[in-house]
């Protein structure tokens, strides 16, 4: 098939207000994707906290809440993070 027999499709104009691919759908929340992110990232912190805190002071263990809130927030982040890209890869109901 040559170029000129190939069919025009037209390009999204700006004045249209809507992003190609999604016109007349309203855009998604991202509530439970920054909700994951913050979570998943104080998991993180956490885990490094864990890791540098018996190196930095004279115990050899760190408090226990740090540790408590590495083994819970990262996994919880990351678990909301795929409940997330699955909710939003679904196409919406209308």
């Amino acid at each position: 098939m040559s170029s000129a027999e190939q069919p025009q499709i037209p390009e999204p104009s700006a004045a249209d207000g809507a992003p190609a691919g999604r016109a007349g759908q309203k855009p998604r929340r991202r509530g439970l994707f920054y909700t994951a992110m913050a979570i998943f990232a104080i998991g993180v912190v956490a885990t490094i906290a864990a890791i540098v805190y018996p190196l930095l002071s004279a115990d050899s263990e760190g408090p226990t809440w740090i540790y408590l809130v590495a083994m819970l927030c990262a996994p919880l982040g990351f678990l909301l993070a795929i409940i997330y890209a699955i909710a939003s890869s679904r196409p919406s109901r209308h």
